[in-house]
């Protein structure tokens, strides 16, 4: 369910923050990962967590934020489809 504010908030900042730094084979959490993914499907969302990413100056944060985005908006090859870009148009 939607709560009353559609703002990525500080604690969900710290757990981008978490999740890139939890220790190498620490098994995520399943539960956590599908709330984030269905929060991500709302485009405002989605903005909202990819400027909290922005705040935190940190290229891995941005990379991991970036693949949930992508993975919550249907994958990269359709993020990219809906955004007409192809290889020889990318960078």
């Amino acid at each position: 369910m939607r709560g009353a504010t559609s703002k990525i908030t500080r604690p969900a900042r710290r757990q981008v923050r978490a999740r890139v730094t939890r220790t190498a084979g620490a098994a995520a959490s399943v539960a956590c990962e599908d709330w984030l993914i269905e929060r991500l499907n709302d485009p405002r969302e989605a903005v909202d967590y990819l400027k909290a990413a922005i705040d935190e100056s940190d290229q891995a944060v941005w990379m991991l934020t970036l693949r949930q985005v992508a993975h919550a908006q249907g994958g990269a090859a359709k993020v990219a489809r809906r955004a007409k870009l192809t290889r020889s148009r990318a960078p």
